[in-house]
């Protein structure tokens, strides 16, 4: 789901010259910005359980709101298509499961729940969608099994948790693989500080030449807004590689801010760079 936050579309001009390869990573900052209006969000997935021939495969909503929710007639799609029965109803602050077998959810998770569906979930991804009695899309999650998704979710035994249910839930690095799977109980990878979201990283020309400028750019997003993004990179010869346990690359960083004018790509023009080691 899209939830308001402070969006930054970055960009740098870098010099590039034959024989150089750049490595970079990327800082941030943020700023207060507007609270966030709560929703009923789909805040858990444990899409492939272990082991495989275990039902315990299970969806959880959670109400971030400040009011009950009147559930009777919602429908959870991508699992069946569940029609939440008359008289469901969601608390502020409480949680509640959608399982592929209630018993399975006892026996594993000493937990109980009347909601079962009637498909399943697709290991290498599916599109959850959370829909409200009048047909309106109240939530969804299309979540995939590889980066930026949680990897660990994928038939590891975790289950794939949201950071903080005020984040946009349809994007990968929203969510952490769990340290264990937490039906009805808070996320074991809650944060209150949840690290920017990070995204369409691109730089262009793909296969620079001798002496052509590169441009990199990059999406951050924040539920408390970006005040900034630094780059830092390295300079690598051909060949050549640095390992973490290198000296170097603790080391040997540059850095560089990356600026937004708030419409368009600030562009940064530096000299060549000096290498620091």
């Amino acid at each position: 789901m899209m939830r308001p936050n402070r969006t930054k579309q970055i960009g740098l001009r870098l010099p590039y010259s034959l024989g150089v390869c750049l490595v970079f990573s990327l800082g941030f900052d943020s700023i207060v910005g507007q609270q966030v209006l709560p929703l009923i969000v789909i805040n858990e997935v444990h899409h492939d359980a272990t082991p495989k021939t275990e039902r315990a495969e299970f969806v959880e909503l959670y109400n971030a709101g400040e009011a009950i929710v009147d559930l009777s007639g919602w429908q959870l799609d991508g699992v069946g298509n569940y029609t939440f029965p008359a008289s469901t109803q969601l608390a502020p602050d409480q949680f509640l499961v959608v399982a592929e077998d209630i018993l399975t959810m006892r026996s594993k998770f000493r937990i109980r729940t009347p909601h079962q569906y009637s498909g399943g979930l697709e290991n290498d991804g599916e599109l959850l969608r959370l829909i409200d009695e009048e047909g309106t899309i109240v939530d969804r999650v299309d979540y995939q099994s590889g980066f930026p998704w949680p990897t660990g979710a994928r038939g590891a035994g975790s289950s794939m948790e949201l950071i903080h249910p005020l984040l946009e839930n349809d994007l990968g690095a929203s969510w952490r693989s769990s340290v264990r799977p937490t039906p009805l109980a808070a996320n074991s990878v809650f944060s209150i500080n949840a690290p920017p979201a990070t995204r369409q990283i691109r730089h262009t020309p793909q296969q620079p030449r001798s002496g052509e400028t590169v441009l990199i750019t990059v999406k951050v997003t924040d539920l408390d807004g970006v005040s900034f993004v630094k780059m830092s990179y390295q300079l690598v010869d051909p060949g050549g590689y640095i390992r973490k346990t290198d000296t170097a690359y603790e080391t040997s960083w540059i850095e560089t801010p990356m600026l937004d004018d708030g419409t368009n790509l600030s562009l940064i023009h530096i000299s060549e760079p000096t290498r620091p080691y």
